[in-house]
This record gives C-alpha cells, sequence and structure tokens, in this order.
C-alpha cells in the first residue's frame, strides 16, 4: 500500500524533474541521450519484442535493481557507515565521469549533498546516488533518479524489498505507457 501511494505522488514529481532537467540540459548545450529501450522501441518492435521489453523494464528490472541496490548494497552501506557511504558515492562519482562531463559535475554535487542528510539516513541517500548514476548513460535521467531512488531506499529501510519493488515495477510501466503511447509533452 505504501508503495502505491509513494508512486502516486513521486512518479509526476520525478517525470517534473525529468522535464526540468532536459530544460536545462538544452539550456547548457548538453545533448540528451535516450534510454536504450526507447531506442529499440522507436526503431521498432514486433508483437513479441514489444513485450519482452515490457517485461525486461518492469519484471526483471525492479526485481534485480531492487535486490542489488536496496537487498545487498543499502544493507551493507548501511552497516559500513561513513566508509560505505564514501565508496558508493565514490563509485558513482567514476560511473557518471564515463558518460561525461555533465552526469560527472552531477553526481559530484549530488554526493556532495550527502551532508544536507541526517547522519541515519546517509546510507540510503549515498545507495540512491548510486544507483541513480549507474543510469547516467540516458543522461539526464539520473538527476530526476535520484528522488526515485531516495523513495525506493526509505520503502526498503522502513519495510523490506516488496515495496521497493512494486514502486519500481509502478515507475517503470508508466515509462512503457508513454513509450508505446505518449502522453506527455514533448520539450523542444
Amino acid at each position: 500500500r505504501d508503495a502505491v501511494l509513494l508512486a502516486v505522488l513521486l512518479v509526476p514529481v520525478v517525470y517534473g524533474v525529468y522535464a526540468l532537467a532536459l530544460v536545462l540540459s538544452a539550456r547548457f548545450g548538453v545533448v540528451p541521450v535516450e534510454h536504450g529501450f526507447t531506442r529499440l522501441a522507436q526503431e521498432g518492435l514486433s508483437p513479441t519484442e514489444a513485450v519482452l521489453l515490457v517485461l525486461a523494464a518492469c519484471v526483471v528490472a525492479p526485481l534485480w535493481e531492487e535486490l542489488f541496490f536496496r537487498g545487498l548494497i543499502q544493507p551493507w552501506v548501511i552497516a559500513q557507515g561513513w566508509r560505505g557511504q564514501v565508496l558508493a558515492l565514490t563509485l558513482a562519482v567514476g560511473v557518471a565521469a564515463i558518460h561525461g562531463p555533465a552526469p560527472a559535475v552531477a553526481a559530484s554535487v549530488a554526493a556532495a549533498g550527502i551532508v544536507a542528510w541526517p547522519t541515519s539516513w546517509r546510507g540510503v541517500y549515498a545507495v540512491a546516488v548510486l544507483f541513480a548514476f549507474v543510469h547516467s548513460a540516458a543522461w539526464p535521467s539520473p538527476l530526476p533518479l535520484l528522488l526515485l531512488g531516495v523513495g525506493l531506499g526509505v520503502l526498503a529501510r522502513r519495510g523490506g524489498l516488496l515495496g521497493p519493488i512494486v514502486l519500481h515495477t509502478l515507475f517503470n510501466a508508466v515509462a512503457c505507457c508513454e513509450l508505446f503511447f505518449p502522453f506527455l509533452p514533448k520539450l523542444q
């Protein structure tokens, strides 16, 4: 129930931040990069391929990413304290840097934002930064995904993995609906 409520509240905010990130990227001359699934869908998919893409996005990715990030990484980072947080944030900046200066700068700023979090929640935030910037290949999606990552981390910390898996599935389902049946205005 919490995951569905959080999805209703958080998904529109995440998409709003994404729209703002697209506008700011354009203003600073940073070219956005479509997600690989979006590029696949734009090339045209057979019905079987479309079903496989939806299954990958709405079943495989939420299960895999939540088991990995919130099931393995987040408890470890929390248990390690500041050492785990520094490692997660360093990995986030490193992965982002592979994809160019804009992701590297954004990841560095996000990493520095850890000081604004209460000590007891810094592990959740550090893993959210890592989760977001692992997605740097699809720029500027790490910026809104940081918010999603925080929501996923909070759900996991409060009640296990079912909530984050449900929220992640719902978020990706909205993305799939937008991919196949566009309903959001296109930014120029």
